[in-house]
């Protein structure tokens, strides 16, 4: 856990202790601190969600690449009808769930949606480049000195 925020991601239809309830707060603290984040919008009546989240969400490769990259994962769970978790559907251009983000640190107010339908290699491949992302040094380049080996 990293300052209140849990960055594993085990089975949720199993283990609740692993996401970090949704908080627009939380995920831009987490991005301050150059964390990158992911958001799972779930609700229990879903069957997408659920099959998501049994197949892909809950396999160890994916668990690992959220644990191993650093990822604060946050889920928001719209089984009872949360305005907040409403407003963020549709801020993404979605009436409802299931919807993931990907938000990669260097660039907080733009992240990745995903498919609906989640495929482990597209969620791995979306979370190595916002981790890649965050975690790349800056490069800056040196100005050349014109007279220099002349």
């Amino acid at each position: 856990m990293i300052d209140g925020v849990r960055t594993s991601a085990a089975d949720p239809t199993r283990d609740e202790g692993t996401w970090a309830t949704f908080d627009a707060r939380a995920i831009h603290e987490a991005l301050d601190r150059a964390q990158p984040v992911f958001v799972s919008f779930t609700a229990d009546w879903c069957i997408t969600c659920k099959m998501n989240e049994r197949v892909v969400l809950a396999d160890s490769q994916v668990r690992e690449a959220l644990d191993e990259l650093g990822f604060a994962t946050f889920r928001g769970d719209w089984t009872h009808r949360d305005e907040a978790i409403r407003a963020e559907l549709a801020r993404h251009g979605r009436a409802g769930v299931p919807l993931y983000l990907v938000y990669d640190p260097s660039d907080p107010d733009h992240p990745r949606v995903l498919p609906e339908l989640l495929t482990i290699d597209g969620l791995l491949d979306s979370l190595r480049l916002a981790s890649r992302a965050s975690s790349a040094p800056a490069v800056t380049l040196a100005q050349s000195d014109p007279g220099a080996g002349s």
